[in-house]
């Protein structure tokens, strides 16, 4: 809290913490929602996944002091909305992905801007429905609107870049992020030449950043991504369900 730790500063945190639930209240509509459609076989895996996040929630919040390692502190923000209350919404995701990442609660995060087939507005860049301009194939405000959705998660990772890591150095040095879109284009759901950006540090394999890597043509498929990957966690992927050809040379290091 600005002012440091005082005791009227103190009491004031306490009641904040008070008032804000769960960010799974944010959500009691669409979990309820989920619930109903999922199969019974997934439901213990639905209770472990908001058991987690809860978990998570309470660990940031009992996090001790620091520079780095402590709770953030988050406005009320509502769901729905157009392109400004979401990026509000996500913004305050941001903050708690930092701080998990900062106190090493987690090194884990899916983080989606909207979701699929999304209808949101983005009224200053020319679209009321962003799902029905990517049927259209209109490239000029699907590329105001991707950028929009680019420079707000550029200032995330900027984010990461200039925050510290637990055990010392930069957030960003230990964090790989996949910046991805669901599809390659909309409007016929294609999936090649498919984009993909990856931030990261040397930590996790990312040592000659800034560049630029074309396999289009080679077959190459994201489960060759995640082949490639799964090494610089300490892990292997030899075996997937769909295609694949056993990695991208030259993706990392």
């Amino acid at each position: 809290m600005p002012g440091g730790g005082t005791d009227p500063n103190l009491e004031e945190l306490a009641r904040r913490r008070a008032r804000r639930r769960s960010v799974l209240d944010f959500i009691t509509a669409d979990l309820k929602r989920a619930r109903a459609q999922f199969p019974a076989s997934f439901k213990e895996d639905l209770d472990v996944h908001e058991t987690a996040i809860r978990e998570l929630e309470q660990g940031l919040d009992a996090a001790p002091p620091g520079a780095e390692c402590a709770a953030p502190l988050l406005d009320s923000v509502e769901a729905g909305g157009d392109h400004l209350n979401t990026l509000k919404v996500a913004q305050q995701h941001f903050k708690v992905i930092h701080a998990a990442f900062a106190c090493d609660r987690t090194r884990v995060v899916t983080f989606m801007w909207a979701t699929g087939a999304s209808r949101l507005a983005l009224s200053p860049l020319g679209t009321n429905n962003l799902h029905s301009t990517s049927h259209e194939n209109n490239r000029s405000v699907l590329s105001q609107a991707e950028r929009w959705f680019s420079e707000h998660t550029a200032a995330f990772i900027a984010d990461l870049a200039a925050g510290t890591d637990i055990g010392g150095g930069k957030l960003i040095e230990s964090t790989l992020v996949w910046y991805i879109n669901e599809v390659s284009q909309g409007h016929d759901h294609s999936f090649n030449d498919y984009p993909f950006l990856l931030f990261g540090g040397a930590n996790v394999g990312l040592v000659n950043r800034g560049r630029v890597l074309d396999v289009s043509g080679q077959g190459k498929t994201s489960n060759d991504v995640w082949s490639s990957l799964a090494p610089q966690f300490g892990g292997s992927l030899t075996s997937f369900e769909t295609e694949a050809s056993g990695g991208v040379p030259g993706l990392f290091g």
